[in-house]
Formats: structure tokens, C-alpha cells, sequence
């Protein structure tokens, strides 16, 4: 531990390595606790009243000595000065009332010690604390300010059920293993930032009764059913996020914290908003390829805003015992749910399972949801690769009628929905080619056409020209040049409708 300068009264002993003892050292005694004699400590404690404040910044504790000091006050403490103290072994703050400031910073715990219904009735300050292998503030009350600026958790941090009733700060704090707020309460006044940075970090069941703008970098961040009464802002920084049945009441926002390139290394993200209504909510530069919207409330409302990727089908050609068994994915945006119900099928190959499968009709509702929302938004390209998606689940859905899968089967395979400008482009040219092999062969009666002279009548025919008089032509020219005139302008009309909803804003 890092030794301080001491602004208090130092103890005139000398500590066990040799130097000048740090101990807040007691007025009429000379010396701080660690050094006083079995009788110096029972007059000590004997003074000791409810209410009573504590001094012993820079002093070693042991355990037996807090649990006399806790007897003495009957659980309840005035001002509390415990800087730069260290407590060798386990300590128990259970039920104890701190009616003064508590001044804990830079403290070091080196078992986890617990303030399990601890009640702090101002200021609480653990700025620098080092709590070893964790610390447990279950049920705790903070009724002002509660400051964990810098300190360290080597171990668990809960916080489960502890009531904050002013500002908490818990800036540059570190949690090596986790920081749990689960069923916490936090009414922090005006609009207040906090930054927690943990391992992993849970806020499952808490309530954020006022505005706030939420900072976290963590392992993973669980915030299952939290309550944000007041708009909210959630900066995710080299983490991911699970916001299942969480509630946001005012207009707020999922972002990526603002970009740190020396500290951050994995792009934030979320894995699910399940069961959410995001109606008032707006994502903005957060990866998204495995989030579940399964469940979510009013998606077509939901903001998506700057880079929010989304997941996309599997790389290259593949091989597999699908009835054309050679095959290859067109690029586009795909949600979590169809890739895993991708994963079920015969095409399963290289897409990755994320969970249980819901079935197509469902995942076309979410692609619908999602592509109004971007077309609310004037995004008709974003909007483009969520039709695309919906489309292809109603094409797959085993309730559609054959008629209707037919027609999509047929709509999807000559121009990929009107989005795939090629597809119509390479039909119309396999249309025209195809054209002039037959009219060179059957389309004039008693004339031997080269196939140059039987592609260009079919190009003029698709123009509106007649490069060919109709009485020379037999039945079978007739209807070829019938054809092209209908397929032409059929496949130009879905090429052109193809680039204009790729470009279109």
C-alpha cells in the first residue's frame, strides 16, 4: 500500500518494519490503537458512547477491536475517520448506523468485509479503497453523497438492494471479478453521469428514479428488467449488453461511449432486447449482430442511428444435401433470429446458433417492424436488406400458401425482390440471347437467318421495332417477339426498381 503524508497526529512508535508509526495517535495517550496496552485500549473503549465519533486514520485495526467499538456504540457511529487504515482481518459494519461523515478512502480491507444494512446518514467516502477479495453493501442506504472514486473490488462488489439517495461516483473504480446493483435504487437528483468499470457488471431489477447518463465498461453488462424513470443514456465501452424486459419511460439511448483507441478493444454491443418496449429508444453505433429482438414492443419505432451493424449470411459457396445441394448467400443484413433459424435447416451450414429458434412468421413480423422503422426514418437503403429479410422468411414459411410461395419463389429468383439490380439484368440478357437463337432457327419461314441477324430482330423487338416485317414471320416468330416485348420491359422495369430502392433516401 502506497504511504501516505498524514495530515493527523502521528503515533510516537515505530512500525514493524522500523519506521515512524502513520497511526493517528490519540490526544491524552500518545499513541494510536495498535499500540496501546490492554489497559490503555479498555479505557478507550470504556469511553466510547452511541453516537460516539471514531478517529484512527493510518492505524491498523484488528477485528476483536472493531467488534468492542461496535458493542460500545450499540451499532451506531458519529463522524467516522478510517483513511489509509487497514484491517487484517474479516470486519462486520451489519446494521451500523453512521449518523456522521464516513470517511473510508484509501482504506484496506483484507477480508471482504460487509456493510450489509449499513446505513450512511451523510457523506460516505470510500475514494481509493481496497477491498482485497471484495465487499458486500447489500441492503446498504446512502442518503447523501457516495463516493467510490479509484477504488479497487479484487473480488466481488454487491450492492444488491442498496438504496442511493445522492450523487454516486464510482469514477476509475475497478471490479476484478464483478459489481452487482441488482434491485438497487439510485435517486440521484439532477441528471448525473456514472462510470463503473467491472469484470462483469449487473443492474438487473434496479431503478434509476431520475435522468441519467450511464457509463460502463465490463466483461458483459446485465441489465434485465432495469427501470430508467428518467431519460437515460447507456455508453457501452468494450462490452456487451443484455436489456431484457427493461423500461424506458422517457425518450433515451444505447451508444457507444465516446471512442478511447488506447483502452478500447472490442466494439460495443447488445445481446438482447427481449420483451423491451423501444418505443423510446434510439441505438446508435452499436453492433447488433447477435441481438434477439424477439418480444420487443413497438420495434417500428425504435431509432437506429450512425454505424449499427448488423450480422450477415456466411461467406463463399457451400456444399451441402439441400435440394440444389451448391449454393451461396447474397450479402445483406440478418438479424440474429434468422441466423439461428438458418442453423435448423438443410442451408444450416456456417451460421451460427445463439439460442432457441422462432419460427419464420415470426422472424418476417420482426423484419417487417424493423424496416418500417427505417423508412420512418427516410433510410429506404437501410430499410432495404430488412424487406429482403422479410421477404425470404414468408418465402420459407411452411404456412404460406403454394400460390404465394410460388410467386415469391419466382419474384425472388429474377430480381431478389427488386433489390438485385444483376439478377433482373442477367435475365434480360439470357432472355434476349435465347430469343435470337430460336428466331434465328424458327422464326422466319423458308429463310436461313444468321444468329447476328436473329438477335438483332429480338433487340429491336424488345425496342418496339420491327426489323422484321409480321407478315414474314411464322407462329413461332410471332410469339417469340410477343415474349420478348412482355420480358423485356418486365426485367429492365425490376433492374431499374432494384437500383433505385438501393439508392433512394
Amino acid at each position: 500500500m502506497e504511504r501516505p503524508e498524514p495530515d493527523w497526529p502521528t503515533c510516537d512508535q515505530p512500525d514493524k518494519q522500523g519506521e515512524p508509526c502513520i497511526g493517528f495517535r490519540a490526544e491524552d495517550i500518545g499513541r494510536c490503537l495498535a499500540h496501546l496496552t490492554p489497559e490503555q485500549l479498555d479505557q478507550f473503549f470504556a469511553r466510547l458512547a452511541p453516537g460516539a465519533p471514531l478517529t484512527a486514520p493510518g492505524t491498523r485495526l484488528l477485528p476483536q477491536w472493531w467488534d468492542r467499538i461496535l458493542d460500545a456504540t450499540q451499532l451506531s457511529l458519529g463522524d467516522v475517520d478510517v483513511r489509509w487504515a487497514r484491517f487484517p482481518g474479516w470486519v462486520s459494519f451489519v446494521d451500523v448506523k453512521f449518523t456522521g461523515e464516513a470517511k473510508f478512502s484509501h482504506a484496506t480491507f483484507e477480508q471482504s468485509p460487509s456493510f450489509d444494512r449499513a446505513e450512511f446518514s451523510r457523506e460516505a467516502r470510500f475514494d481509493g479503497v481496497d477491498f482485497r477479495v471484495g465487499a458486500s453493501f447489500a441492503k446498504a442506504k446512502f442518503n447523501e453523497k457516495a463516493s467510490f472514486q479509484a477504488g479497487s473490488f479484487g473480488g466481488h462488489g454487491v450492492f444488491t438492494e442498496a438504496i442511493f439517495d445522492g450523487e454516486v461516483i464510482f469514477d476509475q473504480a475497478r471490479a476484478f471479478n464483478s459489481l452487482a446493483f441488482d434491485k438497487a435504487t439510485f435517486d440521484l437528483g439532477e441528471r448525473q453521469r456514472l462510470l463503473v468499470d467491472a469484470a462483469d457488471l449487473s443492474f438487473d431489477l434496479a431503478t434509476f428514479k431520475n435522468p441519467v447518463v450511464l457509463e460502463v465498461k465490463a466483461g458483459k453488462v446485465s441489465c434485465v428488467a432495469t427501470r430508467f424513470e428518467g431519460s437515460a443514456t447507456v455508453q457501452l465501452r468494450n462490452t456487451a449488453a443484455t436489456m431484457d424486459r427493461a423500461v424506458f419511460t422517457a425518450p433515451s439511448s444505447i451508444t457507444a461511449a465516446p471512442a478511447t483507441p488506447a483502452v478500447d478493444r472490442y466494439e460495443p454491443g447488445l445481446f438482447s432486447l427481449r420483451d423491451v418496449d423501444v418505443s423510446n429508444l434510439t441505438i446508435i453505433d452499436v453492433d447488433l449482430r447477435v441481438c434477439a429482438f424477439g418480444g420487443a414492443l413497438h420495434l417500428d419505432k425504435l431509432r437506429l442511428e450512425g454505424d449499427c451493424r448488423f450480422g450477415e449470411p456466411p461467406p463463399g459457396v457451400h456444399i451441402g444435401r439441400a435440394w440444389f445441394p451448391v449454393w451461396r448467400w447474397t450479402r445483406r443484413a440478418v438479424i440474429a433470429e434468422e441466423a439461428v433459424w438458418r442453423a435448423t435447416t438443410a442451408k444450416g451450414i456456417g451460421w451460427a446458433d445463439y439460442g432457441p429458434a422462432l419460427n419464420a412468421k415470426r422472424i418476417a413480423n420482426l423484419y417487417r417492424q424493423l424496416r418500417k422503422a427505417r423508412e420512418d426514418s427516410k433510410d429506404e437503403p437501410g430499410a432495404a436488406d430488412f424487406y429482403y429479410g422479410e421477404m425470404e422468411m414468408r418465402r420459407n414459411d411452411r404456412l404460406t400458401s403454394l400460390t404465394e410461395r410460388a410467386i415469391l419463389t419466382l419474384y425472388w429468383a429474377t430480381s431478389g425482390y427488386g433489390l438485385r439490380a444483376s439478377r433482373a439484368f442477367g435475365f434480360l440478357v439470357v432472355l434476349l440471347l435465347v430469343s435470337g437463337f430460336f428466331f434465328q432457327h424458327f422464326g422466319i419461314a423458308g429463310v436461313s437467318l444468321s444468329y447476328g441477324d436473329g438477335l438483332l430482330d429480338v433487340v429491336g423487338s424488345a425496342m418496339g421495332l420491327d426489323v422484321v416485317k409480321p407478315e414474314t414471320l411464322t407462329r413461332a416468330g410471332h410469339i417469340l417477339r410477343m415474349l420478348v416485348r412482355i420480358g423485356s420491359p418486365l426485367f429492365l422495369g425490376l433492374a431499374l426498381l432494384a437500383v433505385r430502392n438501393r439508392v433512394k433516401r
